[in-house]
């Protein structure tokens, strides 16, 4: 092998040599290659050797740390789009506009698999029982402990459509 010939696949910006004394080198086109090739990359939040949670590219998740508005609406719509795709697993397209909002608002806020435990409040909207399933929603810990003023709004949508 020449010095100063790649010697591993070119990741975007970086570039892998052995120098002289058949060290290997690594050189960055941009300090942001660098980073990326020192922090690599997760679309998961894992706890970083410190202890912290982290995710992105090396990004940590800091109790009072901030994000730009413009990262938090890219995850808020993102969120929601998921919230969107899990609701729709559930069969329940047969719903007014306003009560697939309310599932959805639900799958947003308790996630999927909680809102899979309304049992019962699934089965009543499969079965067109809208004042059945208004009622099941408020016999849950999520109106008598969690958010009980939401859990509320969102028996009475139900109920109304």
């Amino acid at each position: 092998m020449l010095q100063g010939q790649p010697i591993a696949p070119v990741v975007t910006g970086v570039i892998v040599t052995r120098d002289s004394s058949n060290r290997v080198a690594v050189s960055h086109k941009s300090l942001s290659d660098l980073l990326k090739f020192e922090e690599g990359y997760s679309r998961k939040i894992y706890t970083d050797t410190k202890g912290i949670p982290t995710g992105g590219i090396g990004h940590a998740f800091q109790v009072g740390s901030t994000l730009p508005d413009t990262v938090w609406k890219l995850v808020f719509s993102y969120d929601v789009e998921d919230s969107w795709r899990k609701f729709h697993l559930l069969n329940l397209n047969h719903l007014s506009e306003r009560r697939q909002w309310v599932c959805v608002a639900m799958i947003f806020q308790l996630g999927f698999d909680g809102f899979r435990g309304f049992k019962r409040t699934r089965r009543f909207l499969r079965q067109g029982n809208y004042a059945s399933a208004s009622k099941e929603m408020l016999k849950s810990k999520w109106y008598r402990e969690d958010t009980p003023g939401r859990a509320l709004r969102m028996s009475r949508i139900m109920l109304e459509g």
